[in-house]
């Protein structure tokens, strides 16, 4: 497929139940969503007509008097814009040029000044034509799109267009079952819209790329990186290739994947800053390496293909990734058949920088509910690159089983029913929708079908095959017995061995069976081990084996010993071993039982910048003499006593690094431990020690970079952490949990160099009697925490003492000191209870800001430098914020002073404590609302 997608040509319709139309009489048919280019202009790439916003130009247009709504809006909301008519002429006439020439280009996307309503908030800004193909402008609904000076409805960047262009709805419906199973997706709607008070229509209204999408998806501000696509629309039209569909095979790689250049959304922006630079750069590098690993998959060329292998250097898409993010990206894909989403152009992705992996952005999938049913868009072309990953496939697969159980669709019908019927509705009665569709049959027909359809697919009732022999081996210990198994499955299916189960229920994990390819020295390592110690068996069919011992702990002694006699005798014996094999589709959440029928036989006796790769266990061992592992047991630990490393300690992948009492770890400069889950267990009298070799230049810290495996720490002491700043992989935190619950019990962290002492990232935190002290910046910053801080204390911070976003958190019983900004900054929708703290000086006490609640009782403060309480707005985007105090005793001169903005809420013991307009910009640089 040297040319990426040939256009769709035909009219924009699509019968997502035409297989069940006839018999219900159902004519049921969606508009298929065609080819579009990557916005240059507003992502800040090189020869772009529109720059930036032009504010002079802007300035022409005065904000829109709100519109009176008709009635028959019903639940729509109504966006209104304002244009000059000589602006809109301008629009108009690169409108007719791309009639004329079959297609929009970059020269007909020269940007117009706008005002823009929605709802109760307006802005001045620029609008233009966007698209690609003819259907974004061959009716009286034009696709446009809008970049703002400041957000309204949370968004500076956005679209509308046809709904027929976003499949009359499913688009809107695909973007809500990402965002609802956690993928980053443009948040959408369908609108009315009004140009210059006169009803224009109803539109699909579609946010673009920018940090607004990012956080108001619990992501930070970072890189949304692309592959370029306007060579191949340059060279399309060069050669007529819209309109006869062929092209010269000489000319046709410059239409390619294999040669399309990278990008960043707002480039400008990213480079203007030397943290977002390097990782938007370190993004690029990575999304170059997705293009190098299609060119291994698929590639044209043999010696390109040799470039890109030493260009590589070994990376794989697990280097490149988040896996468990692009599974779930091509589930979804899968469910709605949204293969033109897959194609190379569609590919946006964000930059994850504390795991310095890549992360999937859905946009633009194209869901077809009716064509290549039976398919598996996983399995398609364009995926091909990202399936390379076994790790990719069980997360993909493993979604698949999730949303195709019974009680997944009924969940989502309930949540987004309503607003696709009301859609619906509005559409039809505007004269939208295509004769005969009905969005209701959505819920009630199309996805049932799909769903019973992937369910089939994805649960096999023949999943693996499955061969054992009980065979005799002699060793230096004695006689003995293992079994050999050769596993493998029967469909392209992903479907992994958990175990082997014997009659007394002790089960031998797979992964610690493992040999490798059936026949193949040496190939341990090529098949992928999972989580919890299961093994994925090649899609190909080709057999992978397993042995294991058949020792007293796994079968009875009276087993055992028939066994060995019957070695000694050289007969079979009439042993009675029992092994089952327990082994699953990953689409399925149990497991499935097998016996195993064992044949005796004879037998041979047994046989950089940038994030840094796990080690294998074996290779940790090695690596590290700080430590030891318990075969019994399945645990990695560090010996005891005082330990000095050069460098990094990176346990490897599903492993627990334990850690004893009076355990002493002293790491070089910049130095990090990067472990999945930690248990440090120190004692009164015997704490572990995790610090600097030397203090003046302290380390890199510990990062744990969970899989959802719990946590511990206990009498924990850890002081002089830099954090990290390795290119694109860093982190704010000196001790950082990601996606890793951390119980905390009385652990000290001081002496932190970095921004915070701890970051803890959409996790559970359970923190008990901690000392957090001696800080340039925060002391514990949660984003998407929730759990309880209890009887902790926290002194001579440079700014907030505990600063939370999204989170729901209970501060219990601490006491503050020293604060050099807020005891407790709670922000951007999250949820605080505080009770029965002590605050003896800070410069703010408590503050509450962007759509937050705190309720505050029995506090006591003594010392503050300019507020107890505030409540205000630092990002519009959120909203108001309000705070509840009840006890409050005040041991300062005067009255406590508070702050509460306008639209927000502030009570004090009953009291309602008087808004008033704030400049909130201004507060921040007199540094008095933040440092």
């Amino acid at each position: 497929m040297l040319v990426q997608g040939q256009p769709n040509r035909r009219a924009p319709a699509l019968a997502w139940v035409l297989l069940l139309g006839v018999v219900l009489g159902l004519g049921f048919w969606i508009g298929r969503p065609l080819p579009e280019g990557v916005d240059r202009a507003l992502a800040g790439g090189a020869a772009s007509p529109t720059g930036n916003l032009d504010s002079a130009a802007v300035a022409r247009t005065a904000p829109p008097a709100p519109v009176p709504i008709a009635a028959e809006a019903g639940a729509l909301r109504v966006l209104q814009i304002e244009v000059a008519d000589a602006d809109w002429q301008q629009i108009a006439a690169a409108r007719q040029r791309a009639l004329t020439r079959g297609m929009l280009q970059e020269q007909d996307q020269i940007p117009v000044p706008v005002s823009v309503t929605l709802g109760s908030e307006s802005a001045r800004g620029l609008a233009r034509l966007k698209g690609d193909w003819l259907d974004h402008i061959d009716t009286d609904q034009w696709s446009l799109r809008f970049e703002l000076e400041r957000p309204i409805g949370g968004m500076v960047r956005f679209s509308v267009q046809h709904p027929k262009t976003r499949g009359f709805g499913l688009e809107w419906l695909t973007m809500a079952v990402g965002r609802r199973e956690g993928l980053l997706a443009p948040r959408a709607e369908i609108v009315r819209m009004m140009r210059n008070g006169v009803d224009a229509g109803i539109y699909y209204l579609e946010e673009h790329f920018s940090k607004e999408l990012l956080e108001s998806q619990g992501r930070r501000e970072g890189p949304i990186v692309r592959f370029d696509e306007s060579a191949m629309w340059a060279t399309w039209v060069q050669h007529g290739f819209q309109q006869t569909h062929t092209m010269s095979a000489a000319v046709q790689p410059a239409a390619t994947f294999f040669t399309a250049v990278s990008g960043a959304f707002n480039e400008p922006r990213l480079t203007s800053l030397d943290s977002l630079n390097r990782r938007m750069v370190r993004a690029l590098a990575q999304v170059d390496d997705l293009q190098r690993l299609a060119l291994l998959a698929t590639g044209p060329a043999r010696d390109r293909k040799v470039q890109a292998l030493a260009q590589l250097g070994g990376r794989t898409v697990e280097d490149l990734f988040r896996t468990d993010q692009l599974g779930k990206w091509l589930a979804v894909h899968t469910l709605f058949r949204g293969l033109h989403g897959l194609a190379w152009h569609n590919l946006r992705f964000y930059h994850d920088p504390v795991l310095d992996r890549l992360e999937p952005i859905l946009f633009d999938v194209g869901g077809d509910l009716i064509d290549h049913e039976g398919e598996l868009a996983l399995d398609w072309y364009d995926a091909k690159w990202f399936t390379q990953s076994p790790a990719v496939l069980a997360a993909a697969f493993a979604e698949l089983g999730k949303m195709t159980e019974p009680d997944w669709l009924p969940a989502v019908a309930r949540e987004f029913g309503p607003k696709m019927h009301a859609y619906g509705e509005a559409m039809s009665k505007a004269g939208v929708l295509q004769a005969g569709i009905n969005l209701d049959a959505l819920f009630a027909i199309v996805l049932p079908h799909q769903i019973e359809s992937l369910r089939a697919i994805t649960r096999p009732v023949v999943a693996a095959g499955f061969a054992a022999e009980l065979a005799g081996v002699r060793t230096s210990a004695g006689d003995d017995r293992v079994v050999d198994v050769d596993a493998w499955a029967t469909t392209s299916i992903p479907t992994c061995v958990r175990g082997f189960r014997f009659a007394n229920g002790r089960v031998v994990p797979a992964a610690e069976a493992l040999v490798g390819l059936s026949g193949v020295a040496g190939s341990g390592s090529d098949l992928q081990v999972l989580a919890g110690g299961a093994v994925m068996l090649p899609r190909d069919q080709s057999h992978a084996q397993f042995r294991f011992a058949v020792d007293r702990r796994m079968a009875g002694l009276s087993e055992v010993e028939a066994l060995k006699r019957a070695i000694r005798s050289g007969v079979a014996g009439d042993d009675k071993v029992k092994v089952e094999v327990l082994f699953r589709p990953l689409a399925e959440a149990q497991d499935r039982v097998q016996p195993l029928v064992l044949r005796r036989v004879e037998s041979e006796d047994m046989r950089s910048r940038g994030r840094p790769k796990p080690p294998s266990l074996l290779d940790a061992l090695a690596r590290y003499p700080q430590l030891t592992y318990d075969l019994a047991a399945d645990e990695l630990s560090v010996l005891p006593g005082r330990h000095e490393l050069d460098g990094d300690l990176i346990v490897p992948e599903h492993h627990v690094l334990h850690i004893r009492a009076g355990t002493e770890l002293r790491f070089a400069p910049g130095a990090v431990l990067v472990a999945e889950a930690i248990v440090a267990e120190g004692a009164l009298g015997k704490p572990i020690v995790l610090g600097p070799r030397d203090e003046k230049l302290g380390w890199g810290g510990l990062q744990v970079l969970g899989n959802g495996t719990p946590s511990t720490l206990a009498w924990v002491e850890a002081s002089g952490m830099t954090a990290l700043d390795r290119g694109g992989w860093q982190s704010s935190g000196g001790v950082t949990f990601l996606r890793s619950p951390v119980t905390m019990v009385d652990c000290t962290l001081r002496g932190a160099r970095c921004e915070d002492s701890i970051n803890v990232f959409a996790a559970r935190l359970q923190a008990t009697r901690c000392v957090f002290e001696g800080g340039p910046s925060d002391l514990i910053d949660g984003d998407f925490v929730t759990g309880e801080v209890v009887s902790c204390t926290f002194r001579n911070s440079g700014e907030d003492a505990i600063d939370v976003s999204g989170s729901q958190l209970l501060v219990k019983e601490c006491r503050f000191e020293g604060i050099g900004d807020k005891c407790i900054s709670v922000g951007e929708d999250s949820r605080v209870s505080v009770q029965g703290c002590a605050i003896a000086s800070t410069s703010i006490g408590i503050a509450a800001k962007d759509r937050s609640e705190v309720t505050v009782s029995a506090l006591s403060l003594a010392k503050v430098d300019h507020y107890a309480f505030a409540v205000y707005i630092k990002k519009p985007e959120f909203g108001p914020s309000r705070m509840t105090v009840d006890g409050f005793v005040w041991t300062g001169a005067g009255k406590a002073p508070t702050l509460a903005q306008t639209g927000c809420e502030l009570r004090v013991n009953s009291a309602v404590v008087p808004t008033e307009p704030v400049d909130v910009e201004a507060l921040y640089r007199a540094k008095v609302l933040g440092k």
